[in-house]
C-alpha cells in the first residue's frame, strides 16, 4: 500500500521502493528455495526490509542494523531472522521507539544475532500474544540446527529483545 501511495503521488522514491520490493520477492521466491543461501544476501534481504519500513514511518523509529564478521561463504537456513523483524515492526512502539538489530559472527562460525525493540507497555509478553511465527521459527530451528542453536527472549516493561546464536560449522 505504500508503494502505491507513493507512485499515485509520485513520489521520487518509487522506483528505488520498487527495486528493493523485488529483490525481495525474488530472495524469497527463488533463493529460498535452497536448503541453506548467503547470508550476505539475507542482510540485503534485511536491509531492504528496514529500508521499506522506514519509508512507510517517515524515518521514526530510530532503527540501527549493524553487522560484521560475514563472508561469502557463510550461509543459513533462509529467512530466519524475517519473523523477528516482522514482530520488532508490528509489535515495536513506532511512535518514539527504537529498534536496535545487530548480526556478528566470531572467529568459531558462531552467529549471534540480536533484535531489540521499544514497545508500547502492555500486559503480558509479545510471546504471549503473538500468533504461530516465533513457534514456527523454534521448529524450524530444532530442524535445522539440532543442538546448535540457542534462542532466548527478553521481555522488560518497555522493550522486547531477541538474541539468537547459531553454530555455522
Amino acid at each position: 500500500n505504500n508503494i502505491y501511495s507513493m507512485a499515485y503521488f509520485r513520489d521520487v522514491n518509487t522506483p528505488t521502493a520498487i527495486l528493493k520490493l523485488s529483490g525481495m520477492l525474488r530472495h524469497m521466491l527463488i533463493d529460498e528455495q535452497d536448503k541453506f543461501v548467503s547470508l550476505a544476501k539475507e542482510i540485503t534481504f534485511i536491509e531492504n526490509f528496514i529500508e521499506l519500513w522506514r519509508l512507510k514511518l517517515d524515518e521514526k523509529p530510530t532503527i540501527e542494523f549493524i553487522h560484521s564478521g560475514v563472508t561469502e561463504e557463510h550461509r543459513i537456513a533462509p529467512l530466519i531472522f524475517l519473523v523477528f523483524l516482522e514482530n520488532a515492526f508490528k509489535h515495536g512502539n513506532t511512535i518514539d521507539g527504537n529498534i536496535y538489530i545487530s548480526l556478528n559472527i566470531n572467529e568459531n562460525d558462531l552467529l549471534h544475532f540480536s533484535i531489540k525493540n521499544d514497545i508500547m507497555e502492555t500486559k503480558g509478553s509479545p510471546e504471549e500474544k503473538s500468533g504461530i511465527g516465533l513457534s514456527n521459527v523454534q521448529k524450524r530451528l530444532n530442524l535445522m540446527y539440532p543442538g546448535k542453536h540457542q534462542l532466548l527472549f527478553s521481555h522488560e516493561r518497555n522493550s522486547f529483545e531477541v538474541n539468537l546464536n547459531i553454530e555455522l560449522r
